[in-house]
């Protein structure tokens, strides 16, 4: 059965903080109304000896019935609960005066009044509405034992409500288990939601765990072949010119190629190092933060154009504490793929200056590299280094684009990062 006729129209929302308070609300109110209407009845009809009580009896669940009318005007059931609660307990306090005090069966709804506060508000209003229950039995107290007020004893003696007593608590006791039974239905609930989130949680913890395992078999593997492959390389030419130099210098001491190869020798030995520096920088945790990065490849630039005479202008627009971070098998191949075109720029574009500037924008990590030269046309020019950039770019989800005019090349490149800061316009 639909019941958000009674509700206000942003509690239909299950969206909304009060939407499951609403509707449990609602329902309880109900089943409240179809208890009070034979206990009103009753008090109405067969327990006519106080007038007052029925006054105030009649009164409450006045108010009960006001307050489930008032959902429908407003979407602040913690609001209603509370206010219903209150004019309830001092409508209880009045009834409770007049059918005997401290004696009174009647106390019992307070006892009722205060678990609803507890169940339905929270703590703060339950801890409320038992300072004022304590302060009523207390006053009540205070009547019995003081000589100038009526005892409620001799009143309760003089009355003879044995049925009235029977009724109260049995429609007491019904109230109370139809509360505690709702209250451990939707506690089942609450635990039951908790295990679901709690597996869903370690399902994507297990998944993160695997994915990144595989990551860091695939960073070991993919480090320990290009490692592989650029010792062998540069070891192999080495140990050749080493071979044909010694020939050499047996046959003619004086040979200018001699001079060449031992050139060579320096040159490659040099790219080795700087292929093993490469490689140790990578394997490094700290390679993989942004700013780690630009450094790296700041340095490189600086030194690199510096010998051949090329400015290199470097910016960095991210900000110094930014905690962003590379997927490990990504950063050291945007690494490549930027001495790469860094490398091309200088043999072949016949520029004075290099641009690199790095920045976050959309959650990614963006690099910019471009130069004033001759710029290229990508179908004539011999494309193996463009090859292999792409490639490189393609198989590690690089995004990478570049535009060439006779104004030069601008390269950019765009990779995501792992965690979401405030975005910077490059």
């Amino acid at each position: 059965m639909n019941i958000n006729f009674l509700l206000h129209k942003d509690l239909h929302n299950p969206q909304h903080k009060y939407y499951r308070k609403g509707q449990t609300c609602a329902w309880g109110m109900i089943f409240l109304s179809t208890l009070l209407f034979p206990y009103i009845f009753y008090l109405l009809t067969l327990y006519n000896q106080s007038t007052a009580k029925n006054f105030f009896a009649l009164y409450g669940a006045l108010v009960a019935w006001a307050s489930l009318v008032s959902l429908k005007f407003t979407p602040n059931v913690n609001a209603i609960l509370g206010v219903m609660l209150t004019v309830v307990l001092f409508t209880t306090a009045m009834a409770v005066n007049h059918t005997g005090g401290i004696y009174s069966v009647g106390l019992l709804w307070y006892f009722c009044i205060v678990v609803c506060a507890f169940l339905f508000l929270g703590i703060n209003w339950g801890i409320f509405i038992a300072i004022l229950s304590y302060g009523i039995i207390g006053y009540l107290y205070f009547l019995e034992t003081n000589d100038a007020a009526p005892h409620f004893r001799v009143f309760i003696l003089s009355q003879k409500t044995p049925f009235h007593n029977l009724f109260t608590n049995y429609f007491l006791l019904l109230l109370v288990i139809v509360l505690l039974i709702s209250f451990v239905k939707i506690l089942n609930k609450a635990n039951l939601k908790i295990d679901e989130l709690s597996k869903e949680k370690i399902q994507i913890l297990e998944l993160k765990v695997n994915e990144k395992t595989s990551e860091i078999s695939n960073l070991r593997s993919s480090l320990a072949k290009d490692f592989h492959d650029e010792m062998g390389s540069h070891l192999t030419s080495i140990s050749i010119l080493a071979q044909s130099i010694g020939i050499k210098a047996l046959q003619n001491p004086n040979d200018e190629e001699i001079a060449i190869m031992l050139k060579t020798i320096e040159n490659r030995a040099k790219d080795l190092y700087n292929g093993t520096k490469d490689f140790i920088w990578s394997v490094d945790f700290k390679s993989d933060n942004v700013n780690e990065f630009y450094i790296y490849l700041r340095d490189f630039g600086e030194v690199f154009f510096n010998e051949i005479e090329i400015d290199f202008i470097s910016e960095n627009k991210v900000d110094s504490n930014n905690i962003s971070t590379l997927p490990a098998t990504t950063g050291r191949q945007l690494l490549f793929i930027c001495k790469e075109i860094m490398t091309n720029a200088a043999k072949h574009s016949k520029a004075n200056t290099i641009s690199f500037i790095t920045y976050i924008e959309n959650n990614q990590f963006v690099i910019e590299i471009s130069d004033n030269g001759k710029g290229f046309d990508s179908e004539k020019v011999k494309k193996r280094g463009l090859n292999n950039i792409n490639k490189r770019a393609s198989d590690f989800k690089i995004n990478l684009n570049f535009k060439s005019d006779h104004l030069g090349v601008k390269y950019l490149l765009k990779t995501p990062t792992f965690f979401e800061i405030p975005t910077q316009n490059g």
